[in-house]
């Protein structure tokens, strides 16, 4: 059952976030019970306005810091200017076990963290004390630091108030029984009246103190809804992401198996390639009684014969054999316009050109009137050769003299 206020802690009853509650007593040991007695921490506080001026406030408006200076003003320098509080009486107010457990679950109730049930207030707790802040996103620390700033700033009120109220508690005791038992008990409802005006005072405070602590419990809601709705984000996103990695890997694991059929073949494609390129190599030398080398030669001489296209190795092997021939490689193909105005003639390879490559090429030519004509696909050089040299044959670039047109 969760808790509805500070007595049902005070009753023994355990709060609803245990280990969030036992992480705010060591946390209140450490900021609030300095020393044991309010005296204590009093004098820390007092010290504090000391060294933090009207200067420095101004210069820090609007930050956490601001914020805990505008706490420690209001109540140090508000009750001890009507000399309520004073060092002597307050080093006999000492913080025992029973007090401090009754202070902090009145600001932990007052803070309504019982409310809260989607926040893990047990589980960031625990992460923390035990030093495993990594396993914590950042949204849930910015979530639990809000939490904590809500309660500190609500324990400060709670623990001054209670000193208030101890005071006044005991100041009114003393009178009483001063008054009751002492030669001048005529004067005991004067001073009772005295007393009541003072416990009314206390009163009006404690109402100021509830109406700022509601404030607080409305900005902790507000926090608690923002986190769940973030968590809530987190959890579709998380989701989405795996399924898109299982997706992945799937499809790498295809990949992978195209990848080695491809590299198989290939392999295949070399083996044949290399037996097709020595069978058509002794075809050429048994058939052919001409050097189409020697007469390609002559050609290149004479015309401008630009070669656009064609497999990489085998014009490479064919530029070597021919170097008068003018080559244009696929990657040069964009910036060769000049080129080809400026050829007597343009053999295409088609087998290694996009269709937007052969049309332009096809334009060119036909709008500066250059022959233009097609070689097949040859795995050989040889044979190749020997095609470039029928093909311009045909053009009429290979008479008797090599002067063709």
């Amino acid at each position: 059952m969760a808790v509805k206020g500070p007595a049902d802690i005070i009753r023994g009853r355990l709060p609803h976030h245990p280990d969030f509650f036992d992480y705010l007593m060591r946390r209140a040991q450490k900021e609030f019970f300095v020393g044991n007695t309010m005296s204590s921490l009093f004098m820390r506080d007092v010290n504090y306005l000391k060294t933090h001026k009207l200067s420095w406030a101004k210069n820090n408006y609007g930050t956490p810091e601001y914020k805990e200076y505008v706490c420690i003003a209001s109540i140090v320098r508000g009750i001890s200017g009507g000399g309520i509080l004073q060092e002597q009486l307050l080093e006999q107010i000492t913080f025992t076990k029973e007090k401090k457990r009754d202070i902090v679950g009145s600001a932990y109730a007052a803070c309504c963290f019982d409310d809260d049930e989607k926040f893990d207030l047990d589980g960031v707790a625990k992460a923390i004390s035990n030093g495993k802040d990594d396993s914590i996103s950042d949204k849930q620390k910015q979530t639990f630091r809000k939490a904590i700033n809500t309660f500190d700033e609500t324990m400060f009120y709670m623990v001054y108030l209670n000193a208030v109220a101890e005071l006044y508690r005991r100041s009114a005791l003393a009178e009483l029984s001063g008054e009751f038992f002492s030669p001048q008990g005529q004067d005991a409802a004067k001073r009772l009246k005295t007393a009541q005006k003072r416990i009314a005072l206390i009163e009006t405070k404690n109402d100021e103190l509830e109406q700022r602590l509601k404030s607080l419990t409305t900005e902790n809601g507000e926090v608690t809804k923002q986190a769940a709705e973030a968590r809530n984000k987190w959890a579709g996103i998380q989701n989405k992401i795996e399924s898109q990695q299982t997706e992945i890997e799937k499809l790498r694991q295809l990949l992978n198996e195209e990848r080695a059929k491809n590299t198989e073949l290939e392999q295949q494609v070399v083996e044949l390639s290399v037996e097709n390129e020595s069978a058509d190599e002794a075809l050429v030398d048994v058939v052919s009684e001409i050097n189409y080398r020697e007469e390609l030669d002559k050609i290149f001489k004479v015309h401008k014969v630009v070669f656009v296209g064609g497999n990489f190795n085998i014009m490479s092997k064919f530029s070597k054999r021919n170097p008068a021939a003018i080559i244009i490689p696929r990657n040069r193909i964009a910036t060769a316009d000049q080129q080809i105005e400026n050829a007597d003639v343009v053999l295409m390879k088609t087998d290694s050109m996009s269709h937007k490559e052969y049309y332009k090429f096809k334009q060119i030519a036909v709008r500066k009137g250059i022959p233009f004509g097609y070689i097949e696909n040859r795995a050989n050089v040889r044979l190749m050769e020997q095609d470039v040299f029928e093909t311009l044959e045909l053009m009429g670039f290979a008479d008797a003299d090599g002067q063709g047109r």
